[in-house]
């Protein structure tokens, strides 16, 4: 008896990874990636990602920043590839909160889930970044038909209004 439930644990526990696992396969297929580094990795251009990634300094990450318009990534934060260069090792990413999307190197990337600073997985609903056809919501609402405000009727007796008269 023993042995059967040992080797049952030992099935379960072998099988929950990839259980787990497989709503995580389904986003990155959607093109969602976990970034797997913190700091300075992200840019408006591929040139700016590049010099970034060049030569990295504590005091030419201060200057990038200032002058590049540099964005920091933070490791386990969820992202959404829009386009890749394969041959730069680029991808071009929306990240939630920015209104721009940016570059950053594919290599701080990662299709499998990362931990964020919280120690939990990331997903589109838990930010709001799906689109709202995919979480349910109308695309768009229907059309209304303007009418016009009722004009509100003043009830207010002569006794309660505000004393307009001059002071002696």
């Amino acid at each position: 008896m023993r042995v059967l439930t040992i080797i049952l644990v030992a099935v379960a526990a072998g099988l929950a990874p990839t259980a787990l696992a497989d709503p995580y396969k389904e986003l990155a297929a959607q093109g969602y990636r976990w970034v797997s580094v913190d700091g300075p990795y992200a840019c408006r251009s591929k040139d700016d990602l590049r010099k970034v990634t060049k030569h990295r300094t504590d005091q030419s990450e201060v200057k990038m920043v200032q002058e590049l318009g540099v964005y920091y990534l933070i490791q386990g934060q969820i992202v959404q590839t829009d386009q890749e260069d394969v041959a730069a090792g680029m991808s071009q990413i929306h990240v939630p909160g920015h209104a721009t999307k940016v570059w950053t190197m594919t290599r701080f990337l990662s299709r499998e889930p990362i931990r964020d600073a919280s120690g939990i997985f990331e997903t589109p609903t838990t930010l709001n970044m799906m689109p709202k056809e995919q979480l349910g919501f109308p695309t768009a609402a229907p059309a209304k038909t303007a009418t016009p405000s009722p004009i509100p009727k003043s009830d207010v007796s002569p006794a309660k209004q505000p004393d307009t008269k001059p002071a002696d």
